[in-house]
């Protein structure tokens, strides 16, 4: 009998490596790429006229209040992160037996959601130059006393679209495209790039 259950493929399958170390091996990695794999994802609209209201509701069921500005916001095992007015994307690392879609659904008659789970790759990025790595392709200024934990800078990575950020757990990035890790794997000796399976 055949399986037809969905099964996770990872974006980065057949784009990285399944680990491994780039750079210098004489010294500690600068930097360390994890996948958080099989990640939940959704991106939820206010509809219109319904701000108010769809605040109201992530608050009652979520216990988090939905940030207006360039922001992460944890409440119990969810994450919205702001994604411009009236749009944010919610995150829950693993992704729900029942889908984003049907977790979300307190909120469906006063947002849109769309279950992004299979579109984006997310990262997690730790090491002592993830900064300066960063830096390399980020517009914004990304030192600690600039960027809080939970501030999001705006979403690209030189052309690609990306969403990262310095969450209040310490993990970091969600990236959107492969060629992203083409980009930063590749992102030179000098920062000690390493990966892990």
């Amino acid at each position: 009998m055949v399986d037809l259950a969905p099964r996770f493929v990872s974006a980065l399958d057949g784009v990285a490596v399944a680990g491994g170390r780039y750079g210098r091996q004489s010294v500690p990695p600068g930097v360390i790429v994890s996948e958080i794999r099989e990640p939940g994802l959704a991106l939820v609209t206010a509809r219109k006229g319904c701000h108010r209201d769809l605040l109201g509701a992530v608050r009652s069921g979520f216990g988090v209040e939905l940030p207006d500005t360039p922001r992460r916001v944890v409440g119990g095992n969810i994450a919205f992160v702001w994604s411009g007015p009236d749009r944010w994307l919610a995150f829950q690392h693993r992704a729900p037996k029942e889908g984003m879609e049907a977790r979300l659904a307190p909120l469906a008659g006063l947002a849109s959601l769309v279950d992004q789970s299979h579109g984006r790759t997310l990262l997690a990025l730790t090491g002592s130059r993830v900064r300066d790595g960063l830096a390399k392709g980020v517009p914004v200024d990304l030192h600690p006393a600039h960027s809080s934990r939970g501030m999001r800078p705006p979403p690209s990575l030189r052309t690609y679209p990306c969403c990262c950020g310095r969450p209040t757990t310490g993990r970091a990035t969600n990236l959107r495209s492969p060629a992203v890790w083409r980009k930063v794997s590749g992102s030179g000796s000098r920062l000690r790039p390493e990966s892990t399976a």
